[in-house]
């Protein structure tokens, strides 16, 4: 016979209890009934495994289980442990097995892993125009052109005060052992060495450790960011392996909570998940050499990563500059990242050591001539709660100087963030106080002040554009930007600058300004608002969108599934998207979108359609469900009175017809 979970209350058995505000403990109303209650041991189910004893106990239709039994599944507990309280999920009692099978919650969703963006073939023209009282009018045209994945070529001429011609070729290939090999020539007008050839070598990146926990007993765990969720889910007891190749790209520090029966343990760790290091026992090299008429200079670059979590750099250069550099980062035995970095040229000679864990320690040597010319010494991190501190010696020719800085975050209000920071600089004291307000969405208010400045900023969004209007006591007193398909700057003070920038593919796409590289975003759903960073643009009549990017890096895509047209689905509204060393690349984010057999005729109510002779109902506006209707396909409707229309079946929502 099974028992189902009854109400929700919340009840004791004869033990100490936490008491409330009011000093009553937190369930001292129901203290009573729990004397007469019968524990029984049990097995507890989860997913059809079993995960563990517990003690339970019945009082009417309740199931009352131990708090503590309760912990590796994430519940919270209303009373401390050694306290009975009713089992907050689904539970069904099985006495015949002494068995409880918890029905668990579905874990928040992480999200899910980067896409990689492809190649394409195509060409932007980029160009901008600047008026400037004190400069005069300056132009620049860029022309990127992508050949195909392999060859890229650009070129960009500018006007005004001084005119320059900059042009670059590059070719480059994906070996079947995943490195990358590539070469480029470029010429810069206005260089002492305007020609430059360029080599390089880049292996497959290292793909980020896994999480390993370690545990007596199963429980759950999460790994979070600051706020953002990485991973959540549930262990077994013993040594489990955790994939952290899904997680997103991104750096810092993680904190880990694990949940078990006897209690919750929070771990902090750092993590780089960038996948910007070479493979274990693979390199990196790059070789560049610039000539001109009178000067040469030629330079290398060597990393490496010897073992897991370590990677070291080799640099060199002779010709007009002369000099060497090592540097090295590693992960130590405790969690914590160490790196330092010496370099050596002709004139001095330094040195930098710096170890980041919860607090960043940091040591850097000059030698000039022989002699010791200055040292640094330097320590910042969280001292409580949200206060960050930071603290610098420096000793410089003799004469020390000491810096340090107290900064503290607090949130008055949800929409509130006010930082203040105090800082004392060779005996002077200054402060500095920031207020971000953000009463909706769309509207960001920033106000800081810093001796001698103040400053206030207020950036809006409204349909395809970004607004801020920014004024200050300093030079530029008053300043408005607005970014959408182009930059729009007014700068107005003691001199008054325009400046207007765009670009446009050659398929017609409009490229607002940004990094050197142009990320073509393909949805398929034609007006759809799609968010970048700060920045939110619409799709095209063929549902895709532009943005300028920066290479090899990672980004995140955002859609509001609100502003989809009918009958449009979207299995998931965010996407992190990894972009290559290319110009011109494209996310197809198509496969997450679908549409459902619903379009609208433009025909009065009456009106009879039919589908390859079959009849369809028109439902209220004019909508009609064809499920096996296909791009192209004809719908026969006959309005009342007779006539005779032909509809055409297509992505867009409303067909069109015609007799």
């Amino acid at each position: 016979m099974d028992t189902q979970l009854g109400s929700w209350v919340p009840h004791l058995r004869p033990l100490p209890c936490a008491h409330d505000a009011s000093g009553e403990t937190c369930a001292s109303t129901f203290f009573r009934r729990t004397l007469s209650c019968q524990n029984l041991p049990v097995q507890l189910i989860v997913d059809g495994q079993v995960q563990g004893d517990a003690l339970i106990a019945e009082d009417g239709a309740d199931l009352l289980i131990l708090i503590g039994d309760l912990k590796p599944f994430g519940a919270q507990p209303l009373c401390p442990d050694g306290a009975w309280q009713p089992v907050p999920y689904p539970a069904r009692l099985d006495r015949s097995t002494l068995q409880v099978t918890l029905t668990l919650p579905t874990p928040p969703v992480p999200p899910r892993a980067a896409r990689a963006a492809q190649p394409t073939a195509g060409a932007v023209l980029r160009g901008d125009v600047q008026l400037d009282s004190d400069q005069g009018a300056a132009a620049r045209a860029q022309l990127s052109w992508q050949v195909n994945p392999a060859v890229q070529l650009q070129g960009e001429v500018s006007a005004g005060k001084v005119t320059s011609l900059n042009l670059r070729a590059q070719y480059g290939q994906v070996q079947p052992s995943g490195a990358r090999l590539s070469a480029s020539v470029e010429y810069c007008s206005l260089s002492a060495e305007p020609w430059q050839v360029r080599l390089t070598r880049t292996a497959p990146r290292a793909q980020p450790a896994p999480l390993i926990l370690n545990a007596e007993q199963p429980g759950t765990v999460e790994v979070h960011l600051g706020p953002a969720l990485l991973y959540s889910g549930r262990y077994a007891a013993g040594r489990t392996t955790i994939d952290t190749a899904s997680w997103p790209p991104v750096s810092g520090r993680v904190t880990v909570t694990m949940r078990e029966r006897t209690g919750t343990r929070t771990l902090s760790l750092p993590v780089d998940l960038r996948r910007t290091r070479p493979a274990p026992h693979d390199v990196d090299a790059a070789l560049t050499v610039q000539f001109g008429a009178d000067s040469w200079q030629a330079s290398g670059t060597v990393t490496a990563s010897p073992s897991p979590g370590m990677t070291v750099t080799l640099s060199g250069a002779v010709g007009r500059d002369p000099g060497a550099a090592v540097s090295a980062t590693w992960l130590a035995a405790d969690g914590s990242q160490w790196s330092a970095q010496a370099s050596l040229d002709p004139q001095q000679a330094q040195f930098a050591l710096a170890r980041q864990a919860d607090t960043t320690l940091k040591t850097s040597v000059q030698v000039t001539g022989g002699q010791v010319q200055r040292v640094a010494v330097g320590a910042s991190g969280t001292l409580s709660g949200q206060v960050t501190g930071q603290l610098d010696l420096e000793v410089e020719r003799g004469k020390p100087a000491l810096r340090g800085s107290v900064q503290v975050q607090d949130w008055p209000a949800p929409q509130t963030v006010t930082t203040a920071s105090v800082a004392v600089q060779e005996g002077r004291v200054t402060a500095g106080v920031r207020l971000v307000w953000t009463p909706s969405p769309d509207v960001r208010v920033t106000a800081q002040s810093g001796a001698p400045h103040l400053s206030a900023s207020v950036t809006g969004r409204a349909e395809n554009w970004t607004v801020t209007a920014t004024a200050a006591t300093d030079r530029t007193p008053l300043e408005v930007r607005a970014r959408g398909p182009a930059d729009v700057t007014l700068q107005v003070g003691t001199r008054t600058r325009v400046a207007v920038s765009s670009g446009v593919t050659l398929d017609g796409h409009l490229v607002p300004s940004g990094g050197p590289a142009v990320l073509m975003v393909h949805l398929g759903v034609p007006d759809l608002p799609v968010t970048l960073g700060d920045l939110t643009l619409p799709t095209g009549a063929d549902g895709r969108v532009a943005f300028s990017v920066v290479p090899e890096q990672a980004v995140t895509l955002t859609v509001n599934p609100d502003h989809l047209p009918l009958g449009w689905t979207v299995r998931q509204s965010q996407w992190t998207v990894q972009l290559g060393p290319e110009d011109l690349q494209t996310a197809d984010l198509t496969a997450d979108l679908g549409r459902e057999p619903l379009r609208r005729l433009p025909v009065p109510p009456g009106t009879a359609v039919q589908w390859q002779g079959q009849p369809l109902t028109l439902m209220g506006d004019g909508y009609v469900l064809a499920p096996d209707a296909r791009d192209g396909d004809v719908l026969d409707a006959t309005v009342p009175g007779g006539q005779q229309l032909r509809c055409t079946w297509s992505s867009q929502e409303e067909l069109t017809c015609a007799p």
